[in-house]
């Protein structure tokens, strides 16, 4: 099953191969497929998670989910997965989780700007529109009328 921000496809390949994946979610480290429903428990923890941190700025579920809020929901669950066994995580693995966290709470508190409206939605051509950037420049000082003669 897929979450509503982040799937299996999210974690393979780019936080880990499937065979680590595989090895994760099972008791048996040779093991060789993913155990789904490990995985949709981890994933499910972490979309709860993203939505407990977006929903004083937003409306969850999120209907357009960015790709950083994607990022983050499976960087939280390779830290689920990876901590499950009880064991002392790696020191670039909880950095990692304090920078996912951060990262949630900057978006929270508006200092990331998701591009979506208050509904969680895409603002669309209408809404980007009024954000667009405008520039106005003085006339010209050359051009073909003052450079005539030369």
């Amino acid at each position: 099953m897929a979450g509503r921000y982040c799937a299996e496809g999210d974690l393979v390949p780019a936080l880990m191969t499937a065979t680590v994946l595989a090895q994760l979610t099972q008791d048996d480290p040779d093991g060789t497929t993913t155990d789904t429903t490990v995985l949709d428990a981890h994933i499910a923890k972490a979309e709860a998670l993203v939505e407990g941190f977006l929903s004083p700025r937003y409306e969850v579920p999120l209907a357009s989910v960015p790709v950083l809020v994607a990022d983050c929901a499976a960087r939280l669950v390779r830290f689920g997965l990876m901590t499950m066994g009880g064991g002392a995580p790696d020191d670039w693995l909880i950095e990692d989780r304090k920078d996912v966290m951060k990262l949630l709470a900057d978006m929270r508190d508006g200092k990331v700007d998701l591009g979506l409206t208050a509904a969680g939605t895409d603002p669309g051509a209408g809404q980007a529109a009024g954000r667009a950037i405008r520039t106005k420049s003085r006339a010209p000082v050359f051009g073909r009328s003052n450079l005539e003669g030369y």
